[in-house]
């Protein structure tokens, strides 16, 4: 049974790359503004390469991790303490890298009318600022998470740009009658994070 299910586990990480980019792809193709839809162009193959290093990052880590608990198992009871940091460590980095770039995936392979973006978001400053924010919260006990939540936007505000190919003239008014406001809804009903 451990077997199968190690099986499951498999297989689905494996596929999981492949549904985010469909999910991403899903998202960015029902976008549309001024009479123009968006057209999305990543390929799942370039959501499996940012998984996968991700993946390597955690196993080094896990490996180290090993290594400082057999290093350290005789160093006493608190030295122990000290040894799942690198997990920790890796684990914020994996998870900062993952996130960095499939931002960066999606929105340099997004198009929308005239208008292409760039992302420039880093794996390295996306960690130390999740770092730093949860210290900060830590710290004061949960009061500095507003605080949290607008560094951590203004980041990955300031790293992308929106590049003009062609005039504006492309974007046309819509009627006012054909727009609902069910998607809006019924993300906020099942609490979906539909951001890019």
């Amino acid at each position: 049974m451990p077997a199968l299910a190690g099986a499951a586990f498999g297989v689905c990480g494996l596929l999981f790359p492949w549904w985010m980019r469909r999910l991403r792809h899903f998202i960015v193709t029902r976008t549309t503004f001024g009479g123009q839809r968006a057209e999305f162009r990543a390929t799942g193959g370039q959501f499996f390469r940012v998984y996968l290093v991700s993946g390597l990052i955690l196993f080094t880590a896990g490996l180290c991790t090993g290594l400082l608990i057999f290093a350290l198992k005789n160093a006493g009871r608190h030295a122990l303490f000290i040894a799942p940091l690198p997990l920790y460590l890796g684990y914020v980095f994996a998870f900062a890298y993952v996130r960095a770039n499939t931002v960066n995936l999606v929105w340099n392979h997004s198009e929308l009318g005239p208008l292409r973006f760039q992302s420039t978001l880093r794996a390295r400053g996306l960690a130390k600022l999740y770092l730093t924010n949860a210290l900060g919260i830590i710290a004061s006990a949960g009061l500095l998470t507003p605080w949290a939540v607008i560094r951590t936007l203004k980041y990955r505000v300031e790293n992308v740009r929106v590049i003009l190919q062609e005039t504006l003239d492309r974007f046309q008014g819509a009627h006012e009658d054909t727009i609902s406001a069910a998607g809006a809804e019924m993300s906020e009903f099942f609490d979906l994070d539909l951001s890019l």
